[in-house]
């Protein structure tokens, strides 16, 4: 009786009841107030975030689809590996186009399995290559995101387009500097990328290249193939290519591009206009206009212009057609009575020359 007493007594202790109300307490706290709510979710099954920039690019081959690999959970927590992913896809007649309901729901194939061996980390980017592709075809791709058994993320955003092969590459690109700018030419293409005779309309696009080596894009969508840059580089060479552009059902789909084209350019900077110019009739057998001015000390100056217009007239003509080295000229013309206008303006030695604005005017009135 003593021994059953004493341990109906042990089990019901003050000591041990207050053991198990405290570990019930710390369990239930943590529960509520350690950043959980409910019961704690075992590690490795709280799914990825799902991908959201699903991207792709046609090629001469089909299509490269291009994602970012997360790096994150559903609850922030940082992944640590990854099986793979998972790419779905869907195929339609092209004739379907405008019913395809780019947000419902989609009879997807069975998705193609891609491993992932690396370690998941900031702007890593996936790629994969769809060579199976058709004309005359629309194409739906998701892709999830698999990071181990029965733990996949919810579907990616969606990319929808239609394929057709890539235009043929632009030939011939010319270019020839002038005042207006960077003056671009070049030929169309007469085929597709594979050959065959090009029998749709297509348009262009110019590129430029940065310091760094990138292409920037200039001017897209032209219909004729010629260009004007006007945002020309002093100082370092120019570089150019052109691209041909299919707008196919509502997809760009665009080729490669032309053999690239680099002009070096010079000093664009022109010189500062002349100052000081004073104009005088001189009348004698012969009359004339004597125009004088200050000296230019600007560097490389090959010369001046001198520019006049006539009485109340709009038309401004050029007087002299080569450059003069000294700061005057005599305007020989022979001239009726009346009043007229001129200017000088400074041209260095670039190719082609960079000109200054005008000087102020000088106005001369002839009488006789």
């Amino acid at each position: 009786m003593e021994t059953t007493f004493g341990m109906i007594n042990q089990i019901f202790s003050p000591k041990r009841w207050g053991r198990y109300l405290f570990t019930a307490l710390f369990l239930g706290l943590c529960l509520t107030g350690c950043g959980r709510k409910g019961m704690p979710v075992p590690p490795g099954t709280i799914r990825p975030k799902p991908i959201a920039d699903l991207s792709y690019r046609i090629t001469a081959s089909g299509a490269e689809l291009g994602w970012t690999v997360p790096i994150r959970n559903t609850d922030g927590s940082p992944i640590y590996r990854l099986e793979g992913f998972e790419l779905y896809k869907a195929e339609f007649p092209l004739s379907l186009n405008e019913n395809v309901c780019t947000l419902c729901p989609v009879s997807f194939d069975a998705p193609v399995v891609i491993p992932f061996e690396a370690v998941p980390e900031v702007s890593r980017k996936m790629f994969y290559e769809d060579r199976t592709l058709q004309p005359e075809k629309l194409y739906v791709y998701e892709v999830k995101t698999k990071k181990g058994f029965l733990n996949t993320s919810d579907a990616s955003n969606r990319v929808t387009f239609a394929w057709h092969i890539q235009p043929g590459v632009p030939a011939g690109l010319e270019l020839r500097l002038s005042k207006n700018g960077m003056e671009l030419s070049w030929k169309a293409p007469l085929t597709w990328a594979d050959g065959s005779a090009l029998n749709l309309p297509v348009s262009f696009n110019v590129y430029k290249q940065t310091k760094d080596g990138a292409w920037k894009k200039l001017q897209k969508k032209l219909t004729q193939n010629s260009f004007t840059d006007k945002s020309v580089s002093s100082n370092q060479e120019n570089t150019y290519a052109v691209s041909c552009e299919l707008d196919y059902f509502g997809t760009s789909i665009e080729g490669e591009l032309s053999e690239k084209k680099a002009f070096y350019v010079g000093n664009l900077t022109p010189p500062k206009a002349p100052r000081g110019l004073v104009a005088k009739f001189l009348q004698s057998d012969t009359d004339m206009i004597e125009l004088l001015w200050q000296e230019s000390s600007e560097p490389n100056l090959k010369g001046y212009f001198v520019y006049r217009q006539t009485g109340e007239s709009d038309l401004v003509v050029r007087l002299n057609q080569q450059p003069l080295v000294t700061p005057r000229f005599n305007d020989t013309t022979v001239l009726p009575d009346g009043v007229y206008r001129y200017w000088v303006t400074a041209v260095d030695t670039a190719s082609p020359a960079n000109e200054s604005s005008f000087s102020e005017k000088a106005d001369v009135e002839i009488l006789r």
